[in-house]
């Protein structure tokens, strides 16, 4: 939900519920983070039916 809203509105949401701007083009997803294979195919669908691209860096 964050990073989808940091990719597609460029706005962070900060603990207070506000959001801010912000032009961030890159993320790490942490391998031994719980369910990183799930979070990664979630977000993998989630930023391809909306056309963005992930490639690997």
């Amino acid at each position: 939900k964050h990073l989808l809203a940091m990719i597609l509105e460029g706005k962070i949401s900060t603990p207070k519920g506000e959001k801010i701007g912000t032009c961030a083009t890159t993320f790490c997803l942490h391998s031994d983070t719980p369910n990183s294979v799930e979070i990664l195919q979630y977000l993998h669908a989630e930023l391809g039916a909306k056309n963005v691209k992930i490639s690997r860096g």
